[in-house]
């Protein structure tokens, strides 16, 4: 219903709100273009002076929108990440949109820090969005989505989410992937009791993965098991099937993300090449254990 883009009126912040107006042609959500500016920086005059809602407005024009289309603010806050909590929190949005670093030149998320941090705490779901997409994601909804699923705590749980936007994006398919960890020691050293077991720890993660579509009402779900280290089977996958957006579950949903968020689901998020959902949402009471502090007042 109602999307948040951060912006440092960077090429990658401009891909962001470019990939919000296209999920509000898709969806009709609310966008808000936000601007988070330290206090320390001028005085409240002098940024005005600076030409901040100008850049506001042509950051608005590079994307084919107005300020009838969108909402457009500025924030004085020396914590950016916070700052962006707290307007999503007054504004009772639904998402985070962001592209993948900023002018600090950073090769990590976003704004760096920044967006590290609010994977980590935000109350909703954050949307990470690589620029350089081909076909961009900009340009139109992603119509395959990849969802990587630990089939422990809060799995079914993201499989609903990414039925649920699969639905609203109008996407054709979604595939649910299960990786297998890699052996602890050397293929030469298993021996033939081991070796039987393999495939059918592989058959019964598929069974698993299908009863889990079938549940949900995702018949038509693609499976698909792999064994190796998480991010880069899930990239390699990606890749096969040119998947053009990954649904990942926040770590609080047990070990389906002390497997794929902590480094696993930020390097995926990094190195992907295409967007990546953290389903923050999906975080029991997490508007009120992860709740924004406040910031000074806005112009």
């Amino acid at each position: 219903r109602r999307l948040v883009v951060p912006t440092d009126f960077s090429p990658f912040a401009q891909e962001a709100l470019l990939t919000a107006m296209t999920l509000r042609r898709r969806t009709g959500a609310d966008i808000h273009l936000l601007h988070i500016v330290s206090p320390s920086d001028a005085s409240p005059e002098a940024r005005e002076t600076n030409g901040l809602r100008r850049a506001l407005r042509e950051a608005l024009e590079g994307a084919d929108a107005t300020s009838r289309d969108v909402t457009c603010a500025i924030r004085y806050a020396y914590a950016v990440a916070p700052a962006i909590l707290t307007y999503a929190d007054e504004v009772d949005a639904d998402a985070i949109v962001s592209g993948t670093h900023g002018r600090r030149g950073v090769q990590r998320l976003m704004l760096g820090s920044v967006a590290e941090e609010m994977v980590r705490t935000a109350p909703i779901d954050v949307l990470i969005t690589p620029s350089g997409l081909v076909p961009r994601f900009s340009a139109r909804p992603p119509r395959r989505i990849l969802v990587p699923v630990d089939m422990r705590d809060g799995s079914e749980a993201l499989v609903v989410r990414a039925r649920d936007l699969a639905t609203s994006l109008g996407a054709e398919q979604v595939d649910l992937l299960h990786v297998l960890p890699p052996l602890p020691y050397p293929v030469r050293w298993i021996d033939d009791a081991v070796s039987d077991l393999v495939p059918t720890i592989r058959d019964k993660a598929s069974a698993e993965l299908r009863a889990m579509a079938d549940r949900v009402g995702l018949a038509d779900a693609t499976i698909h098991v792999e064994r190796g280290v998480p991010a880069d089977a899930i990239r390699r996958v990606a890749d096969a099937l040119r998947s053009e957006l990954l649904v990942l579950a926040p770590h609080e949903l047990g070990r389906v993300a002390r497997v794929l968020l902590g480094s696993v689901a930020g390097e995926v998020a990094r190195t992907a090449g295409r967007p990546v959902l953290i389903a923050r949402s999906l975080v029991p009471d997490a508007r009120t254990l992860n709740a924004p502090v406040a910031t000074t007042p806005a112009s």
